[in-house]
């Protein structure tokens, strides 16, 4: 930690930055104690609100996706109105600059908000908001949402005391905010007993490089039984037992050194009395000079605690150790730990975990000593240790040093998270197994974001449309939406807005997708919902693309031939009767005629027997070309037998349009047929029957 203000000169000076650090100190142990979450967040604003007397102290924490931020703690000072309320769900998109200026410089600082950024100002000034100090919070490095000072009504120069105050605060938080959210469990298991261990009463002492005492606090004077004066011609050395000399020199020194900040040697008071201290060293300034500043937390009254501590103990579901210190022989363990290993009590105390052959790595074991002994602590490792029956378990482990009087004790907690583990593992299998099948499917795979957008696929999603993932970049929703048919694209939206209304138990839809080539592949895309918000909207979509383009080519092939006549192309007695019924409806619409034509070839029986059936083949063929000739575009002509033609002939007015196609059909067939080195003729005969809307129906229409 950096010192809270440097070139400090006055009496007034140093007992401000006394009061902060002690308020830093109060902070952090409240954040450590067996409370409600919120309460010691609020506790925190408040003590740094009456301390700082400004208008108004807040915490925002963004959104999941980051496109808003809202405010959900906050400190007022007297006749300031709240803003919390109506600071809800601010979308970024208003105060770009905000996040901007916090990303590249790491804070908002401004002693008059006339300088910022237009967006900014225009946010703060209706509020009343003169001066402002913001810094961010944090969680594995990103910011998740920031802590800010507010000075109302007139502006504020911000001293170095208060911004490092507030910075300091925003680390606190941060740890604290992170530690809620995503370790909940662990850190209460932790909290129960790391609150019985804190010490009610803080010592302070401020040191120079050689370890000579330059200031401390009224605790640790009344404890230690020294005058201000007396105590700051003092070493530290000489305010702990000389039996640790050697040891608290090696440790200041490690200390300036950046390699420890922790120091559980007992202090001494003037009259021999040792009083069991925790102390947390970090280094910084003081009066420009670089100094380590040291907290000690009083342990004194740990006794008192004894009883309540060995009933959380023993009654704490997770498997709680001590053991001693070096030999690191188990002194005491509670019911969990017996019943989750299988062993007897009996059968632990006196021995180390090498004995019981716990530790599955013996890696593990050399790692966490090295670190418990550099930083005197180690929360929430990830540890495979063995039962007494060679079954392992999966738990989280922490642990912390214990100082007891001239003795030490590594306390240890682990959470059992044996099942979650497997559970993890066998989703793990499963995903393996299903990558595996959709590979052996050929499937393009997509994960689809439906809140933000973003959209996730494989890279034969992008194989089927001609495409690698990286030439599609970026991608999102609107890929799916840039390659996909437009009559198709609706048809999907409708069928998915089915599916998450609950009305379809998943999306299923054939689509034409456009590929590189410029010609339409179709695809079955088929998906179901994952994962619903707590209003019951869709948060996460998986589903897959199969090519099914052959399949289509088929289809059509299939239908076609079912419709058609094989040798002339032209459709069959039940298209016919298809297009009948449509002419018909059409006709009762327009207030129209159709008229239709059954055409009977004459003659054809002897151009088969006199020249063969090849000849008749290509006499018929060359049939339906003249009668397709002598008719419009929008009329039909079928063959609905061996030498029968039907003729549909739509939108008429009268009777004389079909007469006059009729006796073009007959003159086209009048004209001989080339058949080789030989000529064939045929003759026609043909029935007309003019329908209109009192047609009963379309048998009957064709049969007149």
């Amino acid at each position: 930690m950096n010192s809270l203000e440097k070139n400090v000169g006055t009496d007034d000076d140093r007992q401000d930055l006394i009061i902060k650090l002690k308020l830093i100190a109060d902070i952090s142990l409240s954040m450590l104690a067996q409370s409600d979450f919120q309460d010691k967040i609020n506790f925190a604003l408040n003590k740094i609100g009456e301390a700082t007397s400004v208008s108004r102290i807040y915490i925002f924490e963004d959104s999941e996706d980051k496109s808003t931020t809202s405010n959900t703690f906050e400190w007022c000072n007297d006749e300031i109105e709240s803003q919390k309320h109506a600071l809800q769900r601010i979308p970024y998109s208003i105060i770009p600059s905000w996040r901007n200026i916090i990303e590249t410089t790491g804070k908002i600082i401004s002693n008059d908000i006339t300088t910022l950024p237009k967006d900014i100002f225009s946010i703060l000034y209706p509020q009343g908001i003169r001066s402002i100090a913001v810094f961010p919070l944090t969680s594995y490095q990103k910011n998740t949402g920031f802590i800010g000072f507010d000075q109302c009504m007139k502006k504020r120069i911000w001293r170095s005391s208060e911004l490092e105050l507030l910075r300091t605060l925003s680390e606190i938080l941060s740890s604290a905010l992170t530690q809620e959210k995503n370790n909940k469990t662990t850190y209460i298991s932790n909290l129960n007993y790391q609150t019985l261990f804190e010490a009610i009463d803080d010592l302070l002492f401020v040191l120079d490089k050689s370890g000579k005492i330059i200031h401390t606090n009224s605790s640790a004077l009344r404890k230690l039984e020294y005058s201000i004066d007396e105590i700051t011609k003092m070493n530290v050395i000489e305010v702990h037992p000389s039996r640790y000399a050697n040891e608290v020199k090696e440790t200041v020194l490690a200390m300036f050194n950046g390699e420890r900040n922790f120091c559980p040697i007992p202090l001494q008071a003037k009259h021999g009395y040792e009083l069991p201290v925790e102390t947390r060293i970090w280094p910084g300034e003081w009066n420009g000079r670089p100094c380590l500043f040291g907290l000690s937390k009083d342990r004194s009254r740990e006794a008192a605690l004894l009883e309540k501590f060995d009933k959380l103990f023993d009654l704490d579901p997770s498997l709680m150790a001590v053991s001693s210190i070096p030999e690191r022989t188990f002194t005491h363990v509670n019911k969990a730990f017996l019943n989750k290993l299988g062993f007897e009590y009996t059968e632990v105390i006196g021995k180390t975990s090498t004995d019981l052959g716990l530790f599955v790595n013996s890696d593990n074991q050399l790692n966490i000593s090295r670190e418990v002994e550099k930083f005197g602590l180690i929360l929430n490792t990830e540890l495979d240790i063995n039962r007494k029956d060679g079954e392992i378990l999966h738990g989280l482990f922490s642990g912390t040093i214990i100082q007891e009087q001239d003795s030490r004790s590594f306390l240890t907690v682990m959470v059992d998270t044996t099942e979650q583990y497997k559970l993890k593992m066998q989703l793990e299998d499963q995903k393996i197994k299903i990558e595996n099948i959709l590979t052996g499917t050929n499937a393009g795979t997509w994960e689809w974001n439906i809140k933000t957008g973003e959209l996730e696929l494989n890279s034969r999603w992008a194989e089927i449309i001609g495409y690698d993932l990286e030439q599609l970049k970026p991608i999102s929703i609107d890929t799916w939406i840039r390659f996909c048919h437009p009559e198709d694209l609706k048809n999907s939206k409708t069928l998915l807005d089915k599916h998450f209304r609950g009305e379809l138990s998943y999306y299923e839809h054939a689509a034409r997708m456009l590929h590189r080539s410029g010609e339409w592949v179709w695809v079955l895309d088929r998906g179901k919902v994952a994962s619903w918000d707590e209003n019951g909207n869709p948060l996460l979509m998986f589903g897959t693309h199969i090519d099914i383009t052959e399949l289509k080519k088929n289809e059509e092939e299939i239908r076609h031939l079912a419709n058609h006549d094989a040798l002339t192309g032209l459709p069959t007695l039940r298209l016919a009767k298809d297009r009948t019924k449509m002419a018909l409806a059409s006709a009762e619409r327009k207030n129209l005629q159709i008229a239709i034509l059954y055409l009977d070839l004459d003659g054809f029986k002897k151009v088969n027997d006199t020249l063969g059936h090849a000849a008749g083949d290509h006499v018929l063929k060359e049939t339906a070309n003249r009668l397709l000739r002598s008719v419009r575009r929008v009329d039909t002509v079928a063959r609905i037998g061996g030498d029968e033609f039907l003729v549909i002939l739509i939108d008429l007015t009268s009777i004389e349009v079909a007469k006059k196609i009729s006796q073009k059909i007959i003159e086209s067939l009048n004209i001989p047929f080339n058949v080789g080195n030989q000529e064939a003729f045929i003759g026609i005969s043909i029935g007309i029957n003019m329908c209109d809307k009192s047609a009963a129906d379309v048998d009957e229409a064709i049969k007149k």
